[in-house]
Parts: structure tokens; sequence; C-alpha cells
């Protein structure tokens, strides 16, 4: 395996990671066959599944202990103080998880996670929401599968990349 063959396929991973919505088109673009794109997506966003559901809540906690550690350098209030103070904010996403998490349950926050949220967003707000390590994991490795198969299929049949000029 070459040096290029093997920094594709690691952005591919951590792209599948992180954004999956992006990471068949991505694999498409480095000319990669529906069943490699699909083993290499779907493992790197069964791989960000795993770590953020595990890792989230650390994730979270560094995150708003360094927003405070942030607010109390500018203000004079204790960071202690403002973590305690700390409220969440009810934004029209917010908002639409809430009714999503109430009508369809972790079955339709896991549907939406892979393509619309993003892995870390919603294994986050899963784990917010939802105790039960192993069936938010089964949960959202089904949907997983689903979008990997659904969104390899359309960057594979679509070709989109090589109707872009300039594109090899």
């Amino acid at each position: 395996m070459e040096a290029e063959e093997i920094r594709n396929i690691a952005t591919l991973f951590l792209i599948s990671g992180l954004k999956f919505l992006f990471a068949p088109f991505t694999a498409e673009f480095f000319h990669y066959g529906f069943w490699k794109s699909f083993l290499i997506t779907t493992s790197g966003g069964a791989t960000g599944i795993v770590v953020f559901t595990f890792v989230g809540d650390i994730i979270v906690a560094w995150w708003r202990h360094l927003m405070a550690l942030i607010k109390s350098f500018f203000t004079n209030r204790k960071v202690e103080a403002i973590e305690r103070a700390q409220k969440d904010k009810f934004t029209r996403t917010n908002k639409l998880i809430v009714r999503v998490k109430r009508r369809f349950g972790l079955a339709g926050l896991a549907f939406l996670t892979p393509c619309l949220l993003s892995i870390p967003i919603g294994t986050f707000v899963i784990n917010r929401f939802f105790k039960r390590k192993w069936k938010i994991l089964i949960s959202l490795f089904i949907s997983l599968f689903f979008w990997s198969f659904l969104l390899n299929g359309i960057a594979q049949y679509f070709q989109a990349t090589h109707h872009i000029p300039g594109v090899k």
C-alpha cells in the first residue's frame, strides 16, 4: 500500500467518524468502488460511535469546564459558580431533537444521527437521554449500516465527482 492510499483511507475513516454525510462522496472522489467505500465508511462511523458513546460524557464535562474557565477569566465570578449556573439554551435544533425524542424515541434519534446530526453530536444527545449503552450502540449501528448503504449507493450511482471539471 502506498503512502497516498493510506492517507486517503485515514482521511475517509476520520470523516466517517465525524461527519458521515460527506464520507461516501469523499470515497467516490478517491475512486473507490462501492464495497471498499462501504467497508471504510462504515468502520469509520462505527469507531466514531463507540468512541463518542463511551468517551462522550468525559468530553462534555471537559468542554463545559473549559467554557466556564474562559468565562471566569472575563468576569469576576468563580469557575464553580459558572458551572453551577450554566443553563441549556433552547434553540430550534434543541426543540426539534426533544420533539423527535418524545415522538420516536431512541430509534428516531439514532436514525437522524449519522446523516443529519453528525455522529459526535447525535451520540452526545442520545447519551444524555438514554443510559443503556448496548441499546444505544445497536440502534446507532443499524442506522449507520442503513445510511452507509444508501449514501454509498447514491455516490456510486451518480458519480458526481466525475462531472466536476478538473477532477481526475
